[in-house]
């Protein structure tokens, strides 16, 4: 299960890595607009490597510590993920809609960074996890895990069925795409405790989101920056060249020579 399991994050974070190359070959222009998605790539990124090295180090009674860690981590970033999530979605709506989105992030910041608080208490004293000859032994707090998290990203869910219009989506389609992929995995997870397909689930439903919402408003982005520069060269009267525009023109000439 491990094997299959490493191969599939391994894919996924190779798929991470060309998007992220992707996004930083943007125009400067588009970078502050794919700023937070570009946060939660990374995120997703770190957490399948996590993943890999405890699927890697599992069986191993040297390196009790650092599989304790990286356990610790993995379930950190999803509260983490989320976050960052989150304040995406209240980039991603129209500005009247941010009002409310605005105070669902910080109900989410607060109660996911609680929760990460949780893990640190439960690591510390062993009712969470604890490794033992290689093997992670969960504790009674076991079942609480991830549910913080789960209930916030649940709650992100309806957010996007009710006002997916305001995301800049017009299908239905795409946002069962962005739920269910997710949503797929936690499923998986809670019938089989063992699997962990969090970051998995995530990186599937971000390129979906990559897809459909980030490149639009790389697009628009672009064209923003193009119209506003064409607009500073002009007389908005005349709508000929103004002198911005032909000491351009004149320092495109000289770099020709």
């Amino acid at each position: 299960m491990n094997t299959v399991s490493m191969a599939a994050n391994m894919v996924a974070a190779l798929f991470i890595v060309v998007i992220l190359i992707s996004l930083y070959e943007v125009p400067k222009e588009a970078l502050k607009a794919t700023r937070l998605f570009r946060m939660c790539m990374w995120i997703n990124f770190l957490g399948l490597v996590v993943e890999m090295t405890i699927f890697s180090l599992e069986g191993n009674p040297k390196y009790t510590a650092l599989l304790t860690l990286a356990n610790f981590l993995a379930y950190a970033m999803v509260d983490a993920i989320t976050i960052v999530y989150c304040y995406y979605c209240n980039y991603l709506v129209e500005e009247k809609e941010r009002k409310y989105i605005a105070i669902q992030a910080r109900v989410v910041t607060v109660l996911c960074s609680l929760e990460i608080a949780f893990y640190i208490v439960g690591v510390v004293t062993g009712n969470l996890f604890k490794v033992e000859g290689g093997t992670i032994i969960y504790g009674p707090w076991k079942p609480f895990i991830g549910s913080v998290s789960t209930l916030c990203f649940l709650a992100m869910c309806v957010l996007y069925i009710i006002k997916y219009r305001s995301f800049r989506i017009r299908s239905k389609l795409f946002v069962v795409l962005i739920v269910a992929v997710p949503m797929g995995a936690v499923f998986i997870h809670y019938l089989d405790p063992n699997a962990r397909f969090y970051f998995l689930g995530a990186a599937v439903s971000m390129n979906v989101v990559y897809a459909i919402i980030e490149s639009k408003i790389i697009a628009e982005a672009v064209a923003n920056a193009k119209m506003y520069n064409e607009m500073s060269e002009k007389d908005m009267l005349t709508g000929l060249k103004n002198r911005r525009g032909y000491q351009n023109v004149l320092d495109s000439c000289y770099e020709d020579e």
